[in-house]
């Protein structure tokens, strides 16, 4: 059986959409943080780390935008995106690179 935590919104992220995909913008320790709860709490989740060229492609493939927004974790990787973010919203993103994201995963994994 699948548990499942209802997704919260810490005051340190920034909930934000660009072409209908889901992003968050928050710190990489914020992002660790919450997949050792989740990861405590035996909760099933993903991280995707959509670029522009993702957010892109998503526009022609509805399972790629329906598995990008169902994502625990849609951590924005690419400058493009900060571009994005800055037009749209008028805030920068927090962008965080995703395979700097997946080598802290790695060291922490033990």
């Amino acid at each position: 059986m699948k548990k499942t935590m209802k997704k919260t919104v810490e005051t340190a992220q920034k909930q934000g959409n660009i072409l209908g995909i889901n992003v968050i913008s928050t710190s990489m320790s914020s992002v660790l943080t919450r997949v050792k709860k989740y990861l405590t709490h035996n909760v099933h989740f993903y991280i995707v780390t959509p670029n522009p060229e993702l957010i892109l492609m998503a526009q022609n493939n509805p399972d790629l935008k329906r598995a990008l927004n169902s994502s625990e974790f849609p951590v924005p990787d690419g400058v493009g995106l900060n571009f994005a973010s800055k037009f749209i919203d008028k805030e920068p993103l927090n962008i965080i690179p995703g395979r700097k994201l997946f080598i802290e995963l790695i060291k922490r994994s033990n």
